[in-house]
């Protein structure tokens, strides 16, 4: 299976478990909360979106990764939304560390 695919199987799999919240405002809401532990922009977010959310990521110490809208879209069944924050820590270091390898950085699993 490739490494796309299985980024959007973890997506898909923590946004049918309710691992996954949806849209700027309810995740700038759990970022101030703690609860976020992996972001996710979609690519056609604007810069000033992308300026606000890299802020607060590294104010509250949030990973923050880019994904194209289409590949979002299509692992949650929702479009409309450039927001995206994981709230479960397994699937957050999972799919940062399948991220990283899509991206071509090597990664140690701990």
């Amino acid at each position: 299976m490739e490494i796309e695919d299985r980024i959007k199987g973890y997506l898909g799999l923590s946004a049918r478990s309710g691992k996954l919240r949806f849209g700027s405002e309810t995740c700038l809401n759990e970022l101030r909360k703690g609860n976020i532990e992996l972001l996710i922009l979609s690519d056609r977010a604007s810069d000033r979106t992308k300026k606000t959310f890299r802020d607060k990521c590294n104010y509250y110490k949030v990973k923050l990764i880019e994904l194209e809208d289409l590949f979002i879209n299509e692992s949650t069944g929702r479009s409309g939304n450039i927001v995206f924050g994981l709230v479960d820590k397994g699937l957050a270091d999972e799919i940062e560390r399948l991220y990283m390898e899509y991206r071509g950085y090597k990664c140690e699993q701990a």
